[in-house]
């Protein structure tokens, strides 16, 4: 079953095990609030996920406004979406997991 991940956390080793452990390749992923924090190279526990190897396999998103609250410019390689896509993405997918 195609599932909606909402990442609402900044990357912790944990954290990024967990998910990894359970996320499937038709599954599509959303980085809002502290999530969008994956898109930088600051923690030492991830790469950036757009150009991380194990997030290609998977379609990611970042949420234009918490990526703009918090001052992070997306790249080329990044897909951004607005709170309508989002909105898009929730209805297009049969089930959404939180992680807070």
């Amino acid at each position: 079953m195609h599932s909606l991940h909402i990442i609402a956390k900044a990357p912790t080793a944990t954290s990024l095990a967990d998910l990894l452990a359970v996320i499937d390749e038709s599954d599509v992923l959303i980085f809002i609030e502290d999530g969008v924090y994956f898109a930088r190279s600051e923690f030492p526990c991830v790469e950036p996920a757009a150009s991380a190897p194990y997030f290609r396999q998977y379609e990611c998103y970042y949420l234009a406004e918490d990526l703009a609250a918090r001052g992070i410019e997306a790249h080329d390689d990044m897909q951004v979406v607005d709170t309508r896509g989002f909105v898009a993405l929730s209805a297009r997918l049969a089930r959404s997991v939180s992680w807070y």
